[in-house]
């Protein structure tokens, strides 16, 4: 079978995401349940880990198995029929994000901090650097768009990359400033 659940990722990529599966019948799950399968639930090994969590969600470390009698009230042949829930918490393998991503993304920002080394008569020096880092910065981030899920909500990672874009805009800005402070008015020249 193939189920799908509806993710939040408002927290991607150290998102963790609940997978239920609700099944319903006339089969008693309670008694099921303390019988055996509650004791799997401390250790999953009933999964085929392999064929279940993909590449990018690590294994769940537990099960949680629940069963409890139905409402009767939403039964149409006003029979009690009994409710088991599965859940599965499976995490999100965020070390290839934080590898791929953020690291790069620190160096790329760390680097154009450098650029304020370059004494403030040789702006266009400077300037030729902060601008050609941010236009990295601007082409890194076109590449990890590509990788990630397509939402209409920003993540951890949304924010992350547009903190660092907003902190290389500010060393460009303070490249003009460093220019007016040191005597030269004309900053287009």
């Amino acid at each position: 079978a193939v189920f799908r659940t509806k993710y939040r990722l408002h927290k991607f990529p150290f998102d963790m995401q609940w997978l239920t599966v609700r099944m319903g019948s006339s089969f008693e799950f309670v008694r099921f349940v303390r019988q055996g399968v509650s004791n799997l639930a401390e250790k999953p090994d009933f999964l085929d880990r392999a064929a279940f969590i993909l590449e990018e969600y690590r294994p769940p470390d537990y099960v949680c198995v629940e069963a409890k009698p139905a409402d009767k009230a939403a039964s149409s042949s006003a029979i009690r029929y009994q409710d088991l829930n599965i859940k599965v918490a499976v995490q999100r393998n965020h070390w290839y994000y934080l590898m791929n991503v953020f690291l790069i993304d620190f160096a790329l920002v760390g680097s154009s901090l450098f650029v304020l080394l370059v004494p403030p008569a040789q702006f266009e020096d400077r300037m030729g650097l902060s601008l050609t880092l941010l236009l990295t910065a601007v082409a890194f981030k076109e590449l990890v768009n590509t990788y990630l899920p397509q939402i209409s909500y920003s993540t951890i990672l949304d924010k992350y990359v547009l903190a660092g874009f907003i902190m290389q805009v500010l060393v460009v800005v303070q490249n003009a400033v460093a220019k007016v402070e040191a005597g030269e008015h004309d900053i287009l020249a």
